[in-house]
């Protein structure tokens, strides 16, 4: 059986914003020469495609109203409960495209409850992965970690506290370029079926 040939993205970085080409194959759903611009100041996800002259924006503070006016019917609920996340140091890594790298090891867990129309769906989340984050800066790497702390804190009052925990356990993790990951992640539901899945990553250029 042949494989697919994993996905690959260019990034352009600038301060405060990026732009990530897809090479090759283009996600499902996005039309050919199609690209992302990340805004870290304003929190905003815009998904651009030439071919059709247009572009759609992710707003944070509309997505977090739109979510809030269906928290406030109680027709929808999401509660996450039981975070915990570590990071240990299991020591220097391989050198990846010339660079020094340290190696960890870094495992996430908490338990989700969405309710929808009062059927609760519950599913206890477990993460297990091994990151390697270069030893130096060379490039600006802030980009990434202002856009996901300015979106999700603009939309977190739709949910509770549920966001606020999750980025309090995201502030533990290793801080870095990173230049390689692979996470194994597991999900079980309340009746015992269990979703698997793993991601790698590494730069290659």
């Amino acid at each position: 059986t042949q494989r697919a040939a994993p996905p690959s993205m260019k990034v352009s970085l600038v301060p405060g914003k990026a732009r990530v080409d897809y090479v090759g194959e283009t996600p499902p759903g996005q039309k050919r020469g199609s690209y992302v611009i990340i805004d870290a100041e304003k929190g905003d996800f815009i998904m651009v495609s030439p071919e059709d002259k247009a572009a759609v924006i992710m707003d944070p503070a509309a997505l977090g109203g739109a979510l809030n006016a269906i928290s406030a019917t109680k027709l929808v609920k999401m509660e996450v409960s039981d975070v915990s996340a570590s990071v240990n140091k299991v020591g220097p890594g391989e050198k990846i495209l010339g660079r020094a790298t340290t190696r960890y090891r870094v495992t996430r867990d908490y338990k989700m409850d969405v309710a929808v129309l009062g059927r609760h769906n519950r599913t206890t989340h477990h993460e297990d992965g091994e990151w390697w984050i270069a030893n130096e800066k060379f490039l600006e790497d802030r980009v990434f970690e202002a856009w996901a702390k300015n979106f999700t804190g603009r939309i977190a009052g739709a949910t509770g506290d549920s966001f606020k925990k999750l980025m309090d356990a995201e502030a533990q993790m290793p801080r870095g370029i990173m230049m390689k990951m692979v996470t194994t992640s597991t999900d079980t539901d309340d009746k015992g079926k269990v979703q698997t899945q793993t991601l790698a990553m590494e730069m290659q250029d």
